[in-house]
């Protein structure tokens, strides 16, 4: 009789151990919704400066798309049969619209949510998850990397810096009028609005600890654990760029000091030409992307 009871408690052990293994596999086997792409690739744009010409009184505009520079990734996953969509932001906090509501520029708070959103619609508990592309250039790889820290729980697949930098970005001195003074605005807006981020998301430069370097260092070169792969373009700045600081002079970071998964191209175009399709720094950017996924 033991031996049988030995028996039958043992098949019953095997039952449900094969049947969690059955939940498991059924778990991860849910597919994401079917109107969900593959690649979701969102750009930002930094901050206008009068020698672009594209400059509005109100907000910066969403140069990067004027360019051409998401049409170009999409074209090259498309070609690639991934099935792709975009978004684009501005150097900005809010979202900008017109009287009837029709966004003229989206803001680092909408990016924030948009990652949040789309990790809980197509993402999050899926086995074929949409795969996120966050590039930036200039004042926009400050967001991106706030928006990173901000959204802890979002992975990134690729997380693209096109000469970042953060000149002009905590204050207008010695920028002619044309800088921001974020610091003087944002911490206002989150004691108001109950934030819970992690981060002070109002600091951008000389202020974040990386583990192993001895100096403080500027957010757009410190890369969130939550990017897979970090793709850093450098320009090769010419002398405007380099009086006043505005191109990438410093290498990336992990927070404990590593450099896992950043890989950095040094370009030979300015800081106004890394983000243009078929420059050299482009084309390595939809190389690296194009073999990563």
């Amino acid at each position: 009789m033991a031996s049988n009871l030995q028996s039958l408690l043992k098949c019953v052990a095997v039952a449900l151990a094969l049947s969690g293994c059955a939940r498991i596999e059924e778990a991860k086997l849910v597919r994401r919704p079917a109107d969900a792409p593959d690649v979701f690739v969102l750009v930002v744009s930094g901050h206008c400066l009068p020698i672009m010409g594209l400059c509005d009184g109100n907000f910066n505009p969403e140069y990067m798309s004027h360019a051409g520079t998401p049409d170009a990734l999409a074209t090259a996953l498309t070609d690639a049969d991934h099935d792709v969509r975009t978004g684009a932001y501005v150097d900005g906090w809010y979202t900008w619209v017109d009287t009837e509501d029709v966004v003229l520029a989206a803001g680092f708070l909408d990016l924030v949510a948009t990652l949040q959103l789309v990790n809980d619609a197509w993402m999050r508990g899926f086995s074929n998850p949409t795969r996120l592309v966050l590039v930036g250039h200039g004042h926009g790889v400050v967001w991106t990397h706030l928006a990173a820290y901000a959204a802890p729980s979002v992975p990134i697949e690729v997380l693209v810096d096109l000469d970042g930098h953060s000149s002009g970005w905590d204050d207008d001195e010695g920028y002619f009028g044309v800088g921001d003074d974020w610091p003087a605005f944002i911490p206002g807006y989150v004691e108001a609005d109950e934030q819970t981020w992690t981060i002070d998301a109002w600091i951008a430069a000389d202020s974040w600890s990386v583990s192993g370097v001895p100096d403080s260092q500027d957010i757009e070169d410190v890369v969130a654990p939550t990017a897979v792969l970090n793709l850093e373009v450098q320009s090769t700045p010419d002398v405007f760029q380099q009086e006043y600081e505005v191109f990438d002079g410093d290498a990336n970071h992990r927070p404990d000091g590593g450099t896992k998964g950043i890989r950095t191209f040094t370009s030979t175009g300015d800081h106004y030409s890394v983000y243009e399709p078929g420059s050299d720094s482009m084309n390595w950017v939809i190389e690296e992307i194009l073999g990563s996924l």
